[in-house]
């Protein structure tokens, strides 16, 4: 599939295209998206090396970049994206981890200026830019950015993502795009640790992918996870107002909902009556976590949307009293 795959800004084929005309960069399959962060760690961390990563953030990420036991410095985000300006400050860093195109979890978009001072920033500090294209084909009324590592000739960009949201988790094919220059260590350490992603599964894709069949599934998603989307916000407009503030950007399948309650607690409550959700607070590094719930409603009906947000509203009354949340975990 690495012949065939390409992976962009709203749909896989418009890097497809870009691997075409750009040889210096290779795209390589991958089991899943962890398998690819936990690679890339193999590669290129040595001891000591420190990883710069988006606070509040993607735990799967530092789990996987963080297993050597390297620092996880934490960057903070302002309007709900990484703050670049932040960046000379927290020092020397080999990796940093980012979701610039559907920032998990608050939902934020990196724009051009501040896509073009980040790689700036990486290529004066010697540091690689794991660009994770969360959610990019499913934003619903803007047509996002390009992605980072098709925007700058020879940016120092790992560019990862994978299949599960797009069509089914149980897929379990991710992906990288890298520079040619480190496609045989990361290929090397592939196999070595986890060998070949099955040809059956890959050729499938491709096919999928070069019939245009992808591009018809990806409009008929992004339409229902709209609907979906919408049908949530107003169940929270108009059923949780004053509890909880919703963080709201038009992509993605999932809402935020900000608020003064113990998270942790109210997010194991919603679980014994058949609701998932994550506590925000789990997603910081330190002491200076917020908290309210990471929502997902990708699976959900429109029945089970109304349910689960009249059930958060009963249970909302005896968690508002807040915990003291402490340092989060990593």
């Amino acid at each position: 599939m690495a012949q065939d795959l390409g992976i962009s800004r709203n749909t896989v084929n418009a890097v497809y295209e870009q691997l075409k005309a750009e040889p210096a960069r290779m795209s390589l399959s991958m089991k899943t998206s962890q398998q690819a962060l936990s690679l890339l760690a193999e590669v290129f961390l040595r001891p000591g090396d420190n990883i710069l990563c988006e606070n509040p953030g993607y735990r799967g990420a530092r789990n996987a970049l963080g297993r050597f036991g390297n620092p996880l410095i934490p960057i903070p985000l302002k309007n709900h994206v990484l703050d670049v300006e932040a960046l000379p400050g927290l020092g020397p860093a080999r990796l940093l981890f980012c979701t610039p195109t559907h920032q998990y979890p608050m939902g934020g978009i990196l724009d051009l200026s501040q896509r073009m001072a980040l790689v700036q920033w990486a290529q004066q500090n010697g540091c690689w830019i794991i660009e994770d294209d969360y959610d990019s084909e499913f934003h619903f009324y803007n047509k996002p950015f390009a992605a980072i590592q098709g925007m700058f000739e020879n940016a120092p960009v790992l560019y990862m993502g994978s299949f599960s949201k797009t069509m089914l988790p149980a897929l379990r094919v991710g992906y990288l795009v890298v520079p040619e220059a480190v496609v045989e260590p990361v290929l090397w350490t592939k196999q070595i640790s986890g060998g070949e992603t099955p040809l059956l599964t890959q050729a499938t894709i491709a096919e999928f992918i070069e019939s245009g069949q992808f591009t018809r599934h990806l409009r008929r998603m992004r339409q229902l996870y709209r609907d979906k989307w919408q049908l949530f916000q107003q169940q929270v407009a108009e059923k949780l107002g004053g509890l909880v503030q919703p963080v709201a950007e038009s992509a993605g399948m999932h809402l935020v909902l900000e608020g003064s309650f113990d998270d942790l607690a109210l997010s194991q409550w919603l679980k014994t009556r058949g609701f998932g959700s994550t506590p925000l607070s789990a997603h910081f590094i330190g002491e200076d976590a917020r908290t309210g719930l990471v929502m997902g409603f990708a699976s959900a009906n429109g029945h089970e949307i109304e349910e689960c947000v009249s059930t958060l509203r009963s249970g909302l009354g005896p968690a508002r009293k807040k915990r003291s949340v402490g340092k989060a975990g990593v």
